[in-house]
């Protein structure tokens, strides 16, 4: 059996049987669309590879999954008295206390 669901229009009309209907349902509007897509701007802040850990983990993978799609750069937290080698992905380095 095909069951279909009847448009609100329908069902209005059926509940006022006399007269204009009580409801009637908005047009949809035609919006137009951009021709030119902006990449999104994204700061990562937290840990990163080398420091081992499951947020640098984390971290990484999130900027591996989004650094073709969006203008991103990564903020690392680094531990008081520690040095790190990053690398290229890393374009700041934040205190982490």
């Amino acid at each position: 059996m095909d069951v279909t669901t009847p448009s609100p229009d329908l069902l209005v009309r059926s509940y006022a049987p006399s007269g204009p209907p009580l409801y009637e349902p908005p047009i949809p509007q035609m919006v137009p669309m951009r021709l030119t897509r902006r990449k999104k701007r994204v700061a990562l802040i937290g840990n990163f590879p080398p420091r081992r850990c499951g947020i640098a983990t984390f971290t990484a993978d999130v900027f591996a999954s989004i650094e073709h799609d969006a203008d991103c750069i990564v903020i690392a937290m680094q531990e008081p008295g520690a040095a790190h080698d990053y690398g290229a992905a890393v374009t700041q380095v934040i205190r982490q206390n």
